[in-house]
């Protein structure tokens, strides 16, 4: 069975997809993510990622970070 994906659409325009079962690019998918949000204005879609398995779409992990750093 496949591990699924991670999925994050933080500005319309713009989705980001890494695949779950590998953590540096879902880590990097984050970090992406939040620094997109971060500079969307009016074009922002989600503050989430999500993943898709076997079992669906579901909320992978809390909010993105939005504060500047690492």
């Amino acid at each position: 069975m496949l591990p699924g994906i991670v999925v994050a659409v933080p500005r319309r325009d713009c989705v980001l997809i890494a695949q779950s079962g590998d953590l540096g690019a879902t880590m990097r998918l984050y970090r992406l993510a939040a620094k997109l949000l971060r500079s969307a204005g009016d074009e922002a879609v989600s503050a989430f990622a999500y993943s898709y398995d076997a079992s669906g779409w579901r909320v992978h992990a809390p909010r993105l970070n939005l504060t500047r750093g690492k």
